[in-house]
Order: structure tokens, then C-alpha cells, then sequence
């Protein structure tokens, strides 16, 4: 564990969103968010999460105490394969680079998803909360009880992550040249090949 003097010397902070700042698709709570504008008055920050944009502006952005100064926030959607910058003269957030995948690729993506699902008798829920399968731009996002399920739902589903594990393992022998991830806590990301969280450091540095 590092200690207090270390972590004084870090110019740049990484966290990631969901299950670390918020809960699974959940509001960035008041506590939290006071803790955070704090510390963007200290120090870098940058927050990746295999969620969009427009997730980030809802569940967090949002939700940051008014006065917050954004100059040292840089927000990574899409695991990283976007990447948003602030423009202080327009006082805003502007898309500084994306890796989007071609649409033959994402037709692609969607049928191995539906030969795995068949191939390992997958049977989706009766029940689902909005997109099952859907396409970020950057990055298309299974979720297996659907984007707006419930956080106990979701939890529930597959808490040792097995399914998604067995689903993935499929996945990778149809789609060599795309990163696949497990997300969240119902969610598997692909996006295109050396595309992952870890894109975010290598872009600050």
C-alpha cells in the first residue's frame, strides 16, 4: 500500500465508474460527488467506464456540485475508445478522439453473439429492462437483463461472473480481433482490438 507522501506526488488519478464511484448504472451520490470536486481542485482526474457519454453526463456529471471546476476531468467512455476533453472557452465537453467500429464489423459482432447463444443453449430472460444488445459506436455492450434492469436484479444474475465468462470464451474464437471484457456486473463489452481501459493512461501520459 502506498503511502500518504506517494500518493501526494500523483499529478493524475484514474477511477473507474461503476462499482467504484456509483453503483451499477447509479447516480453518483452527494458524498461522493462533494468528494470529487474537491479533488479536482488538486489534482488530474479521469474516469473511464464501459457506459456512453450520455450515461456519463446523466449519472455523473449531473450530479457534481455546480461550482465544480471540469478543467481537470477527462471522461472515457465506451472503455476508453472515446475519449472527452474540456474546452474551457466553450464550457463544454468535446470528443477528442474515438474508435468507432465499422458497421460490417458490428453485423458481425451480433451474429457470433447469436451462434454462441446458440452453440451453449443460452436462453435470455423472460423478463429484460431495455437494449439487450446495443451498439455504442465505439463499442457494442450485451446486457444480459438489458441496459435499465434494476441494481438487485443485476446482481442476482450471475454474481461469480460464469455465464459471462463461458459466453466470452465462445466469443473469442469468433472474434479474434476484437477485446471483449466483462463489464459491470450483467455486461460484456467489445470493441476493436488493443481497445481497453487501460487506453485512457496511455492517452493522458
Amino acid at each position: 500500500m502506498e503511502n500518504k507522501n506517494s500518493l501526494a506526488q500523483k499529478k493524475v488519478i484514474i477511477f473507474d465508474l461503476d462499482g467504484t464511484l456509483t453503483k451499477s448504472k447509479s447516480d453518483l451520490d452527494k458524498e461522493m460527488a462533494k468528494l470529487m470536486s474537491e479533488l479536482l481542485q488538486k489534482r488530474f482526474v479521469a474516469v473511464t467506464s464501459g457506459c456512453s457519454f450520455h450515461q456519463f453526463e446523466n449519472q455523473f456529471l449531473s450530479k457534481l456540485p455546480k461550482r465544480t471546476g471540469l478543467s481537470n476531468l477527462f471522461l472515457f467512455p465506451t472503455c476508453s475508445a472515446s475519449g472527452y476533453y474540456y474546452d474551457r472557452s466553450k464550457g463544454t465537453y468535446y470528443r477528442a478522439y474515438s474508435n468507432l467500429i465499422p458497421k460490417q464489423a458490428v453485423k458481425r459482432i451480433l451474429k457470433a453473439f447469436e451462434e454462441v447463444f446458440a452453440e451453449i443453449g443460452y436462453s435470455h430472460p423472460k423478463r429484460t429492462y431495455g437494449p439487450v444488445l446495443e451498439n455504442r459506436g465505439s463499442q457494442l455492450t450485451f446486457s444480459a437483463l438489458g441496459q435499465e434492469a434494476p441494481l438487485h436484479l443485476k446482481r442476482k444474475w450471475d454474481p461469480d461472473q460464469r455465464k459471462r465468462l463461458k459466453i466470452r470464451r465462445h466469443l473469442q474464437t469468433r472474434l479474434p480481433n476484437f477485446e471483449i471484457t466483462i463489464g459491470g456486473t450483467t455486461s460484456i463489452d467489445v470493441t476493436r482490438k488493443g481497445v481497453n481501459k487501460t487506453l485512457c493512461a496511455r492517452k493522458l501520459k
